[in-house]
C-alpha cells in the first residue's frame, strides 16, 4: 500500500506516491493538470513499463491508475501546449521539471512557498479571533489541494468565512498568451455566491432548464439552433464585475472568441431581462 503525497497545481491536485524507489503519479491528477480529456486513452498509449495500478490511500484505500516519472514526461511532451509558454501545459512542465522532481528527489518532498497569513478583516466578527481564522484558512488550502478549487469555494461560506469572492479574491487564471482559455477559466472558476462557482451554475442550468441561474451570471445554456454550446453576454453587470482589473477586462468578448468554435450571436439575446449579443462557445471548452 502507498502513502501519498498531494501538491496543488492551479487548483488541481497532483498525487505523488513512491513504489520501488521511484516516484510515480495518480495518472488522472496529470491528465486534469494538462486539461487532456480522455485520461484513458492518453494513458493507454503510453508504454507498459511507463504506466500502472496499485492500491493507494486516498484516504480509503482503492486501486489506481499511475504513471511513472518517463510517463509523465510523456504525457506532457506530447501536449502541443507543453511548449508554448503562457499556457498552462507549459507552466506545468516548468513546474514540475523545475521544482517538483528536483525537490522530490533531493528531499523526498516538495515544499512550495508559505502560504500568506490572513489577517482578521476590519469589520469581521471580532470574537473571530487569529489563530481561528487562521485555522480556517488552513482547512481551506488543504481542502482546495486534495479536492480542488471548486470544493474549497463551497466550503469557504461554510466555515462562516466572510464573503469576499465578488472583491475581487478570486485568483487569476491564464494569462494575455493563453488569452481565450485563460479568460474562461477565470470566469467558470469565480464565485457565483450561495457556495457555488460559475461553473456550478450553468453546470445546474443545464440539468434544469427551468431554472434562471445561468442569466444572472450573463450566461444562457438553452442557445437557439445551437446544440451543446453556450453563451456569454457581451455586456452585463456581474461580468463586468468578474474581469475587473483583469487583462479581459471590458474586452472579454474577443478574448473568448478565440476559442476554437467560438462566434457572435449576431442578434441580441436575452439574460434574465437584459437584451445583449453574446459570443457562442462550444461545451467542449469546460471540462464539468
Amino acid at each position: 500500500m502507498n502513502e501519498m503525497t498531494t501538491f496543488d497545481f492551479n487548483g488541481n491536485a497532483l498525487r505523488t506516491f513512491e513504489k520501488d524507489g521511484e516516484h510515480c503519479f495518480v495518472a488522472r491528477d496529470v491528465c486534469d493538470c494538462l486539461e487532456i480529456q480522455d485520461a484513458e486513452v492518453a494513458v493507454r498509449k503510453l508504454d507498459d513499463d511507463e504506466r500502472g495500478t496499485c492500491l493507494i490511500r486516498t484516504p480509503v484505500t482503492k486501486n489506481m491508475i499511475y504513471v511513472t516519472e518517463s510517463g509523465l514526461y510523456t504525457l506532457t511532451l506530447r501536449s502541443r501546449k507543453a511548449v508554448t509558454p503562457g499556457t498552462p501545459q507549459h507552466r506545468f512542465r516548468k513546474w514540475v521539471t523545475g521544482e517538483v522532481l528536483p525537490s522530490l528527489r533531493k528531499t523526498g518532498s516538495y515544499a512550495p512557498a508559505p502560504e500568506p497569513v490572513i489577517a482578521v478583516p476590519v469589520n469581521a466578527d471580532r470574537a473571530l479571533l487569529n489563530n481561528e481564522m487562521n485555522a480556517r484558512a488552513a482547512m481551506i488550502r488543504e481542502c482546495r489541494t486534495t479536492f480542488g478549487r471548486e470544493a474549497a469555494m463551497s466550503l469557504w461560506p461554510m466555515l462562516g468565512l466572510p464573503d469576499v469572492a465578488r472583491d475581487g479574491v478570486n485568483e487569476l487564471a491564464g494569462t494575455a498568451r493563453d488569452d481565450g482559455e485563460g479568460c474562461l477559466k477565470h470566469l467558470l472558476n469565480q464565485s457565483a455566491g450561495g457556495g457555488m462557482t460559475v461553473k456550478q451554475v450553468l453546470s445546474n442550468a443545464l440539468h434544469d432548464r427551468t431554472t434562471n441561474g445561468a442569466h444572472r451570471v450573463g450566461c444562457k445554456v438553452d442557445v437557439p439552433r445551437r446544440q451543446s454550446c453556450i453563451a456569454i453576454s457581451n455586456t452585463h453587470p456581474f461580468l463586468s464585475g468578474v474581469f475587473e482589473g483583469t487583462q479581459w477586462a471590458g474586452n472579454w468578448r474577443d478574448a473568448l472568441l478565440s476559442l476554437d468554435g467560438a462566434c457572435r450571436s449576431g442578434n441580441p439575446m436575452k439574460f434574465g431581462k437584459r437584451p445583449s449579443r453574446a459570443v457562442i462557445i462550444p461545451q467542449r471548452h469546460i471540462d464539468w
